[in-house]
């Protein structure tokens, strides 16, 4: 099965959680529909633009700060308390991305009007250098580790799902175990694509959340929409 995550906001992809998303602590950290608009970056570098955070283009071409989205991640300073917009320009690239915990305030910003892909292949079934199988967890395109992560206009392209019987992949899979905990998954105006049939998201927590607003959902998704992952109490 093969599907194709479309964003133009807020998004987190496959079994990756935040710990926390929600609003941040001073002016400097929110974020903003024109923080997450490219027209206002283009041409700038990291410390072009001190009054709205630091931003860091990406750029295959290397006229930006890095040719590679995980190299300006690399770039992003740890632990920071501002909010780091990477800006990546159109182009397909063909990368595993983890944003780590220590890592917070993450934004990334695409091109509406041109296409920026982030692709990976990496499966469950698939070995990692110590042999062992790299699991559900460690196959993620784009791994978000860290608090307060959003994106818009990028695709998050991931590999052929294999799947049999009852077992099928999710989009999301929120570890939230309690009601106080101030974590989940928002999706807006966001297009589901692909081949096959996929849970919007599976039950990881007994309170897992997860919301899709406006969003345009191929017939790939499973009539049901969500996994309770072997636990029924979790449907509540």
């Amino acid at each position: 099965m093969e599907f194709s995550v479309f964003s133009l906001s807020m998004l987190v992809l496959f079994v990756i959680f935040t710990r926390q998303m929600g609003v941040c602590n001073t002016d400097r950290n929110l974020i903003s529909w024109e923080d997450l608009s490219i027209e206002k970056y283009l041409g700038k570098s990291g410390s072009n633009d001190t009054d709205q955070g630091r931003v860091i283009v990406v750029s295959k071409d290397g006229t930006g700060d890095s040719k590679t989205v995980q190299g300006a991640v690399d770039l992003v300073p740890l632990w920071s308390k501002e909010r780091v917009k990477i800006i990546i320009l159109p182009g397909v690239y063909r990368e595993k991305v983890i944003v780590p915990l220590n890592k917070p305030y993450v934004s990334f910003v695409g091109n509406e009007s041109s296409e920026t892909v982030i692709s990976w292949n990496t499966r469950a079934s698939d070995r990692g250098p110590n042999g062992q199988f790299v699991g559900t967890l460690s196959s993620a395109s784009v791994a978000i580790e860290s608090d307060y992560f959003c994106a818009r206009g990028i695709t998050f392209e991931g590999c052929t799902l294999h799947t049999t019987a009852a077992s099928y992949g999710a989009i999301a899979a929120s570890e939230r175990n309690s009601t106080s905990e101030n974590s989940g998954f928002s999706f807006l105006n966001c297009r589901l694509t692909g081949s096959g049939i996929i849970y919007l998201g599976r039950a990881w927590g007994r309170y897992a959340r997860v919301v899709y607003s406006y969003c345009n959902l191929d017939g790939i998704v499973i009539p049901g929409g969500w996994n309770d992952w072997g636990d029924p109490s979790r449907r509540k």
